[in-house]
């Protein structure tokens, strides 16, 4: 039901799994999931009061702070962003999901060499996932750097 439906049911489900569970971690992805539908959704003022609550009770808790750095590049707050990207990292750093953030952080600050590494160390992390693959690409691509692009998407066929 989670998966399939977007609508306010699935919501409800989440809810009542946030509110009912006694196990941390579910009561925080059950928020993150939710947190995630409202920024789809639009409402990036109520994502971030989720994010916010989960962050006061889990400062280190992954999803949270992706879906918060998200938001912080965004609105440019760079440096920020990336500094909550880094500490992802310490603690896992075969996060892809961090690592195409941080990518995207440094390319909009204009640290090009930095967004490469990002970019091609989320591909490896990745085992060259389809998506994590194109995003490369398209960095390559925009940032005159097509040369490389080919042997990327070959190796992302390899795989």
């Amino acid at each position: 039901l989670i998966r399939n439906d977007n609508g306010p049911q699935a919501e409800q489900l989440l809810q009542a799994i946030a509110e009912q569970s006694d196990v941390v971690d579910v009561r925080h992805r059950a928020l993150s999931q939710i947190a995630e539908r409202r920024a789809l959704a639009g409402d990036e003022e109520a994502a971030l009061a989720i994010t916010d609550s989960i962050l006061a009770e889990d400062p280190r808790n992954e999803r949270a702070t992706l879906l918060k750095a998200g938001y912080l590049i965004e609105q440019r707050e760079l440096n920020t962003a990336i500094a909550d990207l880094r500490a992802i990292l310490l603690d896992n750093n075969q996060s892809h999901a961090a690592l195409l953030l941080l990518a995207r952080a440094h390319e909009l600050d204009g640290a090009l060499d930095l967004a490469d590494d990002n970019y091609n160390r989320a591909l490896q992390v990745s085992n060259y996932q389809p998506k994590v693959t194109l995003q490369y690409v398209k960095f390559l691509q925009d940032k005159g750097r097509g040369g490389r692009m080919l042997p990327v998407l070959e190796a992302g066929l390899e795989r």
